[in-house]
């Protein structure tokens, strides 16, 4: 009798650990989230005033909103972060800026934490960085769990830094809220813009 209760136990721990084998194996990856795209909308406020020297001017308040188009990739495993493409529309074109890099810091595939610290031109002659902590979640398929069906960023902080004109005449910086929203492969095409697309 003891030895068919050992018995007994030990098929359920086997199973249970085969189980839990199955259920590790199948979950998302970094490498999933290679070629995913968003929408994205950030949401500005803080102060605008002329640049020390001569700063001759008080300060006033500043609100501005951008939209921008954002692809992970691919991921890296060997500096542990997911290479990002942001795509902006600088009044004429939409263009697709320098890589920037989101470093994986915690979490797992399908939500983690990282730091979006990013320079881009916003046109010919204002350039801005953004320092945005982000969260961002994705959700798979349970028949095919390594196929992203939805996804989401949303910031937990932020602040930004624009400097206006050729030779940085003003400045502008203060809060920035980032939040974006999954884009499915099949509607890539026809919702991103060929300047973003395209290399």
């Amino acid at each position: 009798m003891k030895s068919r209760k050992m018995l007994l136990v030990f098929g359920v721990v086997v199973g249970l650990m085969g189980a839990f084998a199955v259920g590790t194996g199948q979950a998302l990856d970094f490498d999933d989230w290679n070629q995913v795209w968003f929408k994205v909308q950030a949401t500005e406020k803080g102060k605008i005033g002329d640049a020390i020297p001569p700063g001759s001017s008080s300060l006033h308040g500043f609100q501005d909103n951008h939209n921008f188009f954002l692809v992970v990739e691919r991921f890296d495993d060997a500096t542990v972060s997911l290479d990002v493409t942001l795509c902006n529309f600088n009044g004429t074109l939409w263009i697709r800026q320098p890589n920037g890099t989101w470093p994986l810091l915690a979490g797992d595939p399908e939500q983690f934490l990282t730091l979006f610290d990013f320079t881009f031109a916003e046109n010919s002659v204002n350039i801005e960085r953004v320092v945005i902590p982000l969260k961002v979640k994705a959700s798979a398929n349970n028949k095919n769990p390594h196929t992203i069906t939805g996804a989401s960023i949303s910031s937990l902080a932020g602040v930004f830094l624009v400097a206006f004109g050729q030779n940085a005449d003003e400045h502008a910086t203060g809060s920035v809220k980032f939040t974006g929203s999954w884009i499915n492969p099949d509607n890539v095409v026809t919702k991103v813009p060929d300047g973003c697309r395209l290399p």
